[in-house]
């Protein structure tokens, strides 16, 4: 599999992380970016969003900082696509007249969670987390891998009482002693595969953070506990790398394209996020 060299469109500079969206105007033309309507008037940065639906229901999660400093996961969703609503009375924050729920893990341990990815019947959640780091304040945190599972897909009626059970840390070869995150899942011809950010391999190939991916196990939608072991998965191979970092890897419906995130340096220790693409040879 091979990529062709990226590209981008400048997205603008805000003075904080929120949800933003563009329109395709042409072939690799888009409009102004405006707020998307799951968007903050608060200072606190809000990112990461990922949205399942079906015919009648539409479930947002995302990630934010607004809890405690650190960033949790939320939820909102929304019945007959009228209108967003909370689930519970334990509401983590309010915007405009939506309503974002906390993400609970039958554990509530209190880590950072980010960059939520669930899969299309809402029963199995990715994200990365430093949940296993005895000291999350130090400078040397690591970042892992993590998935947890609802037993109330996207269809039930019960789903208004989402239950996620303990998350569980993938093994090697997907986590290692670096920092393994932004998790993305895409059918291929051969099986699904988790594309992922890593900073694996950085000494030996001169790159920071790099995109790879894994062959998933099969069936490990019905039967998660299978990702758990490593000789189920698939070898890493490195997909996507630049001089700095690249990162948040999402893949278009019909596979021909994939967009990402690359942070640029000028030299003058100022880093600049851009919003790239590139196109499946």
């Amino acid at each position: 599999m091979s990529w062709t060299t990226g590209n981008s469109r400048k997205c603008g500079l805000y003075p904080y992380a929120d949800h933003f969206y563009v329109t395709r105007t042409g072939d690799n033309t888009w409009s102004d970016p405006q707020p998307y309507f799951l968007t903050t008037t608060r200072m606190e940065s809000i990112g990461g969003i990922h949205i399942i639906e079906n015919a009648t229901r539409r479930i947002a999660y995302c990630m934010s900082g607004f809890s405690d400093g650190e960033d949790s996961l939320y939820f909102a969703y929304d019945d007959g696509k009228d209108g967003w609503e909370s689930l519970s009375v334990d509401v983590g924050f309010t915007f405009d007249a939506y309503l974002f729920d906390h993400v609970f893990f039958s554990d509530n341990q209190d880590h950072e969670h980010a960059d939520p990815w669930v899969n299309e019947a809402g029963t199995v959640m990715f994200f990365w987390s430093d949940r296993d780091d005895s000291n999350p304040d130090d400078d040397e945190v690591e970042k892992d891998i993590y998935y947890s599972t609802n037993p109330n897909s996207i269809d039930s009626g019960a789903w208004s009482s989402p239950a996620w059970t303990t998350p569980v840390k993938l093994p090697s070869p997907i986590n290692t002693e670096g920092d393994d995150m932004q998790t993305f899942v895409f059918t291929e011809a051969d099986g699904d595969y988790l594309y992922y950010s890593t900073n694996r391999g950085s000494a030996e190939h001169g790159y920071e953070i790099a995109i790879y991916r894994s062959k998933m196990p099969a069936g490990w939608e019905s039967t998660p506990s299978l990702m758990e072991t490593e000789v189920n998965w698939g070898t890493p191979e490195r997909v996507i790398y630049s001089d700095l970092a690249v990162g948040e890897p999402s893949i278009t419906a019909d596979g021909q394209y994939m967009y990402f995130e690359q942070i640029f340096h000028d030299g003058a220790n100022n880093f600049n996020p851009e919003i790239m693409r590139v196109e499946r040879n």
